[in-house]
């Protein structure tokens, strides 16, 4: 059996003010170990700042360039990193043995209507504007659109 992955958000660590990409360490798709750095950043006070790997995995993307400016906190890469199995998630296509009752579809499969995915755009916007993706009403799949129609609803409510 082939083992489960989920895709980790890294973000760039806390500091003052600005900092700017100044290297990308590893080629999207590379193997890569705990800790290793992921990317270096240059503090606005000269100060250098490295991006590390939570766990080990394979990088996904970054969602910066070389020359990027970036915020403590911002979204730079994403990570598929191994799980440990937990019993309480299940891929859409775990068997029915496994599943907990009411979520199994025909097939005896998880009903993969019941997964959320988050286009990297829809993170690093959420991201942005300090909106937390659980809160969102949208099923399947978050775009952009979903948050930008979220932070509409939430400016137009009155306070």
């Amino acid at each position: 059996m082939a083992a489960e992955t989920t895709t980790h958000l890294i973000c760039a660590p806390d500091f003052d003010g600005i900092a700017t990409v100044t290297a990308l360490h590893h080629p999207v798709g590379a193997r890569i170990a705990t800790d290793a750095a992921l990317l270096t950043l240059t503090l606005g006070n000269g100060g250098i700042r490295q991006v590390h790997a939570p766990e080990a995995g394979t990088l996904g993307s970054f969602t910066v360039t070389l020359g990027d400016a970036v915020h403590a906190g911002e979204l730079v890469a994403l990570m598929d990193i191994e799980e440990a199995p937990t019993g309480w998630l299940f891929s859409p296509d775990e068997s029915a043995g496994n599943a907990h009752s009411g979520t199994d579809d025909a097939a005896g499969g998880i009903d993969p209507s019941r997964w959320l995915s988050v286009s990297v755009d829809a993170a690093r916007l959420a991201h942005r504007l300090g909106v937390d993706l659980s809160e969102l009403p949208a099923a399947g799949r978050i775009d952009v659109a979903d948050v930008e129609h979220y932070v509409r609803e939430k400016l137009a409510q009155p306070r």
